[in-house]
């Protein structure tokens, strides 16, 4: 969930930089959190392993740095979009 929330905010105000795409916004493990649902003590480890397996970079100010390209999950919902011209039906699947 969180890679997806952050391809999304980069899709919508990332920069194109030759590293990655940066995302301007002042994103903390906190509100992450509450952006995906998740308490920030699992974001900061998510965080983490991303960080680890290359696909993001912390920037200064809470701002991130994605690298390499977007899960398959978005692509699809670009997909749906773009033949459709209308959002893609999302599955909301409840904690039990």
């Amino acid at each position: 969930r969180l890679m997806l929330v952050l391809w999304h905010f980069a899709d919508r105000w990332g920069r194109v930089t030759p590293r990655g795409i940066k995302i301007p916004l002042p994103l903390t493990h906190n509100l992450l959190g509450l952006v995906v649902g998740a308490h920030r003590p699992s974001v900061t480890s998510a965080i983490r392993s991303l960080t680890d397996a290359g696909h993001l970079q912390p920037c200064p100010h809470s701002q991130w740095l994605l690298c390499g390209e977007p899960p398959e999950e978005l692509r699809g919902m670009h997909e749906y979009a773009a033949r459709y011209d209308t959002p893609a039906p999302l599955e909301i699947r409840w904690p039990s």
